[in-house]
């Protein structure tokens, strides 16, 4: 019995010392943090924006994250290895594990390699089979003419519309059809919020009870609108922002393709 309990110790210590180093062996989490980080200097920084607006408005409006990673080596180990390791270490995705790493290791003196690897959530809409596809047929003939960025574009598209025609919603997930409704709601709670205060204020008998309730109305305005804020994305009212708000903590499970060229 000691010994059995010995050997399960060894063995998950093995397991923690492998992903210990493993994780050493990929970049750190960007910070601040990008969804588009290319450690090659392949990409002009004009691409490099372009893509990561991209990748951030269909992060706004679904909550899935695509991210995208170059690298010049993929010390020692598979594509298909490194592109989960990223995933998990980084948290690509969020509480539904909805992330996918699109990693590209471009040709130099050995060949060049790419892999796309996808979050728990999303491998019944994004299978090995759609990756594989988009890695032969699109992105394949750009990397042979060492056009990257047409390559990742065409991915992210790829991506994008597997997952739209597979009617993948993570739960909770902030689309832009919500953002629509939730408005005429907003519109109206704030008119009987203002109307509220002004009624008040023109009261002649305006007791120090009235001041609180006043304060409190305004408060809650506030407290309201900051949380629209949230809700509609990237910190910009209403919707579509710009700025990558950070990592989810998704989780991966080994799912996806890799290709070489």
């Amino acid at each position: 019995m000691k010994k059995s309990i010995f050997y399960y110790i060894l063995f998950f210590s093995f397991l923690f010392f492998c992903k210990t180093t493993f994780s050493q062996d990929i970049p750190g989490r960007p910070e601040p943090p990008r969804l588009v980080n290319d450690f090659t200097s392949t990409l002009s920084k004009n691409q490099i924006n372009q893509l990561e607006q991209k990748v951030v408005n269909y992060n706004d409006s679904t909550s899935t994250q695509i991210c995208v990673v170059l690298v010049n080596s993929l010390q020692g180990y598979s594509a298909n290895e490194y592109a989960y390791s990223i995933g998990e270490n980084w948290g690509v995705g969020g509480k539904e594990n909805n992330g996918v790493v699109l990693l590209i290791k471009p040709k130099g003196k050995e060949k060049g390699e790419v892999a796309i690897s996808v979050g728990y959530g999303i491998e019944p809409y994004l299978t090995d089979a759609v990756c594989k596809r988009i890695i032969e047929t699109q992105m394949k003939s750009h990397l042979i003419d060492n056009d990257y960025y047409s390559a990742i574009n065409t991915a992210i598209d790829s991506i994008i519309n597997e997952l739209v025609a597979a009617k993948f919603r993570p739960a909770g997930s902030n689309g832009e059809n919500d953002g629509l409704i939730l408005i005429p709601i907003i519109i109206l709670i704030v008119m009987i919020l203002i109307i509220k205060i002004m009624g008040r204020s023109k009261s002649v008998t305006y007791t120090s009870k009235n001041d609180g309730k006043d304060l409190f109305n305004l408060w809650l305005l506030s407290m309201f609108f900051n949380n629209r804020n949230n809700h509609f994305g990237g910190g910009s009212s209403f919707g579509g922002g710009s700025s990558f708000g950070g990592f989810g903590g998704g989780h991966f499970g080994g799912g996806g393709a890799s290709g070489s060229w």
